[in-house]
């Protein structure tokens, strides 16, 4: 493995990207940092956590997701063609990425004018071959790190290779793999109160 690991160009991100954000570790440094480069104001957060929704500003907000509330988004989307945000925070222990009508939105998001960025402490269900971009934030628990390594052993190869990577991240250098290949995603944004 190369000593240095060069710097993601955030000019490559585009409206209607996905992104899968592991990790517990200031999730909301990467997001905020994300919707800026985007430039995307309209959009729909899935979470339960007031403090994200206050900072966040979406127009539609819901504490859970359903396939009713879905097709009323979707068709939203399709009446007026606005470029907007779907944000998912993943509650441990969920299958929503399961479930047909998510499965067919993750699928077909870009028809929707949307980008979608999804946060979850561990690795969750979701398909990572319908993922634009995977940001994976600083790790120290062990477990964890072999559990997200065991996702991406063809870009890293040894656990050893992964490890070094991990070890510098910080809280605003996280980790971006794009097509197999990985840079360091620099959060420039700072937020005044961490929400995650």
């Amino acid at each position: 493995m190369s000593s240095t690991i060069n710097y993601f160009n955030k000019s490559h991100i585009k409206n209607n990207n996905s992104f899968l954000i592991i990790g517990s570790y200031k999730k909301s440094f990467v997001v905020k940092d994300i919707l800026h480069n985007l430039d995307i104001i309209y959009g729909c957060v899935v979470t339960n956590k007031s403090d994200y929704v206050s900072w966040c500003k979406p127009q539609y907000c819901f504490s859970q997701l359903n396939q009713q509330l879905m097709s009323e988004y979707k068709n939203i989307q399709m009446k007026y063609k606005q470029k907007s945000f779907l944000f998912i925070d993943v509650i441990n222990g969920t299958n929503l990425f399961q479930k047909t009508y998510i499965k067919e939105f993750m699928f077909m998001h870009q028809c929707y004018n949307t980008s979608i960025i999804i946060a979850a402490d561990n690795i969750c269900d979701v398909d990572v071959n319908n993922i634009t971009y995977i940001i994976i934030l600083k790790e120290d628990n062990e477990e964890k790190r072999l559990k997200i390594y065991s996702l991406f052993v063809p870009v890293f190869g040894t656990y050893e290779n992964f490890s070094n990577v991990m070890n510098t991240l910080t809280y605003r250098k996280s980790l971006i793999i794009e097509n197999n290949n990985y840079c360091i995603y620099l959060s420039y944004l700072r937020c005044v109160k961490l929400l995650f």
